[in-house]
């Protein structure tokens, strides 16, 4: 099931950086104890937390609801991103 990108995950994403060395001794096992998740899927989800960050900063409409549909843009950067994002909305 897709997994959906929400302000939750910003907020994953920011709990993930400030407590990842404090409360575990790596970041895999605060991910597995804390979200349920293995590190590969936290990282995912983080990634795609940016990106909704990114675009939600110009008024480009709607975003990704999924963190499949964010993935391909991570790679980018964020000022290709938007431009993507925008050129794609039509096809979802």
């Amino acid at each position: 099931m897709p997994k959906p990108v929400t302000d939750n995950l910003v907020k994953f994403s920011t709990q993930a950086a400030a407590t990842e060395h404090q409360s575990h001794p790596t970041f895999e096992a605060y991910c597995k104890a804390r979200w349920g998740m293995v590190q590969q899927s936290a990282t995912r989800l983080i990634r795609a937390a940016e990106v909704v960050k990114n675009l939600k900063s110009e008024p480009i409409g709607s975003l990704p609801a999924t963190e499949s549909q964010a993935r391909p843009l991570t790679r980018l950067e964020p000022e290709v991103q938007q431009a993507v994002w925008e050129g794609t909305k039509a096809y979802l």
